[in-house]
């Protein structure tokens, strides 16, 4: 990280600019998980996030530009409102997941007609 953040001398300057960007993108990232997934919860912490992420996003048009943004960027988007309505995440970060799940078990997919 320090040495892609830094920059080395026989690096071409886009390819060094790209590089701190990645570790840019990759720190507000890591910031958003931080502020998301503390154990308590405030107006604050959902600011704090939704910002970070929106940062994060921002930063990842800006690496990838031809890359589409999906549902699951658009979810995250949602997490500073479940923040404030449900409290720390620890609580119901599971009943989401569990509940898509069981939703998928009842699709039949066994690649035959009927």
């Amino acid at each position: 990280m320090k040495m892609w953040s830094t920059g080395v001398a026989d690096v071409p300057n886009e390819l060094r600019l790209q590089c701190q960007l990645l570790v840019k993108s990759t720190m507000l990232l890591l910031m958003e998980i931080q502020w998301a997934i503390s154990y308590q919860t405030s107006p604050r912490h959902a600011e704090a996030t939704r910002q970070y992420l929106e940062l994060y996003m921002k930063t990842l048009q800006e690496l990838f530009p031809n890359m589409d943004l999906h549902p699951v960027h658009h979810n995250a988007l949602h997490l500073p409102d479940f923040l404030l309505r449900f409290g720390p995440i620890h609580g119901w970060w599971m009943f989401p997941f569990e509940r898509l799940i069981g939703i998928l078990q009842k699709v039949n997919n066994n690649y035959k007609i009927g």
